[in-house]
């Protein structure tokens, strides 16, 4: 895990993440993992959805920090960060270029920034 400033403003850690379906090998992507304590779940590019071809689970009401609530598909996935697997993983889907590593993941490891 690094620092980025170039990529995230305000600088933050990142990592880097291989995601696929789960219980499959592949299709894999890999991308950049922000760390987000203050998510519940963890949140994937838009984009990945269509590149792995993962099937819609059952629909999630998420709220963020204005407490607007918003209905989202959730996806089963396998990840990789930190030589570690970790094995279907729920997770949703948004316009953005980077993973949300949310507390469902991060509570995995032992954090220290």
């Amino acid at each position: 895990m690094k620092y980025n400033d170039s990529i995230l403003k305000p600088p933050g850690p990142i990592i880097s993440v291989i995601v696929r379906p789960a219980g499959r090998a592949s299709p894999t992507r890999t991308r950049l993992g922000e760390l987000d304590t203050g998510s519940d779940i963890t949140v994937i590019p838009q984009s990945l959805v269509k590149a792995l071809r993962l099937v819609p689970k059952y629909p999630v009401v998420m709220s963020g920090y204005d407490d607007a609530e918003t209905e989202r598909w959730a996806y089963l996935v396998d990840m990789e960060l930190a030589d570690c697997i970790l094995e279907t993983i729920k997770v949703v889907a948004v316009p953005r270029k980077t993973i949300l590593l949310g507390r469902d993941v991060l509570n995995h490891f032992v954090v220290t920034l």
